[in-house]
């Protein structure tokens, strides 16, 4: 296969993987690695490598976080990056802390105040809640005008509860 190729081979081995997921979870994973390995292979910074690496990252998040995490911050594009590590964050419900820590981590887009409210509403400790919610808000602050106002009701709305 051309160099040029990796890009359409990844995109294509994860939609066999998605198709595979229902019936043969073990095989769509392997080809999930697959996709993976020749992601990671590439050293572009083309938005298509990109789009790749948030879709395998993705993809990888429950069945190998480490690798979805640098592939995720691999990604060039910061929208596509902090996307990629909200998806992760969500995927990681059996490790609350590592998600809190990518979740502080991500930059400064409309998916971090999103994703650090979630994670506050689901923890029971208050110091944890506290600080998370704190962030949310701090992050939601440095946001632009038209995305700070989802990002503030989503707040509002959760300290309601």
């Amino acid at each position: 296969m051309a160099l040029g190729d990796l890009g359409l081979f990844a995109r294509e081995t994860l939609e066999v993987a998605d198709a595979l997921r229902p019936t043969d979870s073990g095989r769509a994973q392997r080809l999930a690695a697959d996709a993976a390995r020749v992601i990671e292979a590439s050293q572009s910074t083309d938005f298509l490598t990109d789009v790749n690496r948030h879709a395998v990252s993705t993809a990888l998040g429950t069945s190998a976080p480490d690798r979805a995490e640098r592939l995720a911050r691999a990604i060039s594009d910061q929208g596509l990056r902090t996307k990629a590590l909200a998806n992760l964050v969500a995927a990681l419900t059996t490790d609350p802390r590592r998600a809190e820590s990518i979740a502080l981590s991500m930059d400064d887009e409309l998916p971090k105040p999103f994703t650090l409210v979630a994670l506050a509403v689901g923890t029971d400790e208050a110091d944890r809640r506290t600080l998370l919610f704190a962030e949310a808000e701090r992050a939601a602050g440095r946001l632009s005008g038209p995305d700070r106002v989802p990002a503030l009701l989503a707040l509002a709305k959760a300290y309601e509860t």
